[in-house]
């Protein structure tokens, strides 16, 4: 490439702070369609023990019960 094709910093520079207003009006664009918050669903889910925390605790406590009985036993 001679000299006279290669592009000029200065149209580099121009191209490159074109692109980064596309990618930042973009980016807003994308953060202002989720900045809705958490449905009030969402929240009151939150709330206690939800199904699978009890299905846990559950055998959780059956697993320390076998295990008890099996070292007793042994």
């Amino acid at each position: 490439m001679s000299q006279r094709e290669r592009p000029k910093e200065a149209d580099l520079e121009q191209d490159f702070k074109t692109s980064f207003r596309e990618y930042e009006e973009w980016r807003t664009a994308q953060a202002e369609e989720e900045a809705p918050t958490e449905s009030p669903e969402r929240q009151e889910k939150r709330k206690g023990f939800g199904k699978m925390d009890l299905i846990f605790i559950v055998l959780g406590v059956l697993a320390g019960l076998v295990y008890q009985a099996c070292k007793s036993s042994g």
